[in-house]
């Protein structure tokens, strides 16, 4: 296995669900997280590939490249997804992390969590798998 390691730059906003004003309550808010980046070199069709991401604060939700991610619980604080088949040269990730913690300004994603590409052996199993 392979890991790539999502730094910077990630861009960072507040945003709120659908329905709620931007004026409103803190605790409707989502801290929203985004990075651009190219597909990985030398992937092969169907190998596996997972985004895995390990936050001290939860993630509500997972988009990539404009599709929702069911992410997986893979222990207290770390989730997972398959996305080998939802590359596209160019791609983009978004995170949304909530409840966020009362806070004005928005940290730097890596202060409190980690993001990596994890690439598999086109042979390998991953958990989850049929």
């Amino acid at each position: 296995m392979h890991q790539i390691l999502l730094r910077e730059p990630w861009q960072s906003a507040w945003w709120w669900p659908s329905g709620a004003s931007s004026h409103g309550s803190a605790t409707d808010r989502r801290a929203a997280y985004q990075r651009q980046f190219n597909r990985p070199t030398g992937l092969v069709a169907a190998q596996p590939v997972l985004l895995t991401v390990s936050s001290s604060i939860p993630v509500d939700s997972a988009i990539f490249n404009e599709l929702p991610l069911q992410l997986l619980p893979i222990g207290d604080s770390a989730y997972h997804a398959r996305i080998d088949e939802l590359f596209a040269p160019f791609n983009r990730l978004q995170l949304f992390f909530h409840p966020w913690p009362a806070t004005i300004e928005l940290p730097r994603l890596d202060t409190f969590a980690e993001v990596k590409l994890e690439i598999h052996d086109e042979a390998s199993r991953i958990s989850g798998d049929a």
